[in-house]
């Protein structure tokens, strides 16, 4: 829409739009997503799998991207939204969503006793045991 406003009487605007603008978004999501799981609690061998999934998952937005950028010039009819292609958008936002939700897992944090001292004290209220069984 907006690269509509911006060049009215040049349709291929948005033709080089989906080309130019997701590899240097692909670069910046790689590089947050890279440190957050380099900075996360996981295990370093839980991290090994991690990652890839990382990749793939960052992969398939890039083709996520291209596919809603290029929504706008494509027919409804034959687009990725048509109810024939239906299916096969909703499982490429699944697997992307399943592999960005095990690639970002941030890993447990373990509580220590003077940190839930500290939580009591800056709060007034003891924190929720979640394994009291009383």
């Amino acid at each position: 829409m907006v690269v509509r406003l911006a060049f009215p009487g040049n349709p291929e605007a948005i033709h080089l739009l989906a080309v130019f603008l997701p590899p240097p978004l692909l670069l910046i999501r790689f590089r947050v997503g890279a440190a957050t799981i380099s900075d996360n609690q996981c295990r370093p061998w839980l991290r090994l799998f991690q990652f890839p999934c990382f990749i793939l998952g960052i992969l398939l937005l890039g083709l996520i991207d291209c596919l809603l950028i290029l929504s706008h010039v494509i027919p409804v009819a034959a687009g990725p939204f048509a109810p024939r292609e239906l299916p096969i958008t909703l499982t490429i936002f699944a697997i992307y969503f399943s592999l960005m939700a095990f690639a970002m897992f941030p890993g447990w944090r373990r509580t220590s006793d003077d940190s839930l001292n500290e939580w009591e004290s800056e709060t007034g209220t003891a924190p929720i045991d979640l394994y009291e069984h009383g």
